[in-house]
């Protein structure tokens, strides 16, 4: 019987074993596991998942509900004509997959190699703890998003880019500040490609590398390989960003 990807991305899903009624054994599913990048579980029953799989698509009906054990998973909606928006980078413990209208409202990728915890929607929206969870997290999103709309809506390009780099996680570097800056020094890295990072902060490929050109010519930061960034001026760094949303209170 011939399985289409979007039946063997459903099937590889699910946590529950498949009756034989369906015409699909064990070697069908564990193919589609392989065709999607997943590797086999690990002993916490979780799917692994390879860097930038796809989990589900935009308008895909709504069936499982996840939570992300360990890695980075990303949330985009796109628009008829392609262009795409991330509207979210979500980090170990998140939940999502949630849908009140039956349909998944956006497209979900692995951003890293990522451990997912799969669960049964109709399970999910019994449970109290995971409803309650999900409350939790909704309220820290609340936040998120409105710092993500005054970025996206007031920021100019320098100042979205600055404001990027200071969210990633930081290391601190040890040793002397560069000549001529008073402010401390770290490293910090995304995954995200310039690309990604233009879909997330609303701003053009181009824009993204001009910003960053003028952020390495004035000493703020140095671009290393792989994403990695070392801030040079962190003091300087903060000041372009502005103050935090929060103070505008």
């Amino acid at each position: 019987m011939a399985v289409s990807k979007f039946e063997q991305r459903r099937l590889a899903h699910r946590s529950l074993p498949l009756t034989s009624g369906h015409g699909i054994n064990r070697t069908d599913i564990e193919s589609a596991v392989r065709d999607l990048g997943e590797l086999e579980s690990d002993p916490r029953g979780a799917v692994q998942r390879k860097a930038r799989a796809l989990i589900y698509e935009q308008g895909e009906r709504a069936e499982f509900v996840y939570e992300v054990i360990d890695g980075t998973v990303m949330l985009s909606k796109a628009l008829p004509d392609g262009r795409r928006q991330i509207v979210e980078i979500l980090g170990s413990g998140s939940l999502f997959g949630f849908s009140p209208v039956g349909d998944y409202s956006c497209r979900a990728q692995t951003l890293t190699h990522a451990s997912l915890h799969i669960i049964d929607g109709e399970q999910a929206k019994a449970s109290a703890p995971l409803q309650q969870r999900y409350a939790n997290q909704l309220i820290q999103k609340f936040e998120v998003l409105q710092d993500h709309a005054l970025l996206l809506g007031r920021k100019s390009a320098i100042e979205r880019i600055a404001s990027f780099l200071l969210s990633l996680p930081h290391q601190a570097k040890a040793g002397a500040s560069v000549a001529g800056h008073s402010g401390s020094q770290a490293f910090c890295r995304t995954r995200m490609n310039q690309r990604e990072i233009g879909d997330y902060l609303g701003l053009k490929v181009e824009t993204i590398s001009r910003n960053l050109a003028i952020l390495k010519r004035q000493m703020i930061i140095a671009k290393g390989k792989r994403g990695q960034f070392e801030l040079l001026d962190l003091a300087a760094l903060r000041r372009l960003a502005g103050p935090p949303a929060g103070l505008f209170a």
